[in-house]
């Protein structure tokens, strides 16, 4: 696996072509308003596959704030369709990950 270098405006392009439906393909966008853009863009050009995103926490480890409870759903519900294999297209952020 390595990294693409491509222009901003052929990746969902890219995505549509290479996103397999069965298959999960992880894709790791720079920021959230980003990760949703490419989600409008591959939901516009491939109908059939289940696109799934994983947002970054909005809180930061350890605050005594509660994230956002929508946040927490659309993870949850991320995380149960990765378990059960129904993601063709996970979406994520950097700062989801780390």
């Amino acid at each position: 696996m390595h990294p693409l270098l491509l222009s901003p405006y052929a990746v969902p392009f890219y995505m549509a072509q290479t996103a397999k439906v069965g298959q999960t393909l992880l894709v790791i966008a720079t920021d959230t308003p980003q990760m949703l853009q490419l989600k409008d863009d591959l939901t516009w050009l491939r109908k059939d596959l289940k696109i799934a995103s994983l947002p970054a926490w909005d809180v930061q480890p350890y605050d005594r704030l509660n994230p956002e409870v929508s946040l927490q759903a659309t993870r949850v519900a991320t995380l149960t369709a990765l378990k059960e294999k129904t993601v063709d297209v996970l979406l994520t952020t950097v700062n989801a990950l780390s």
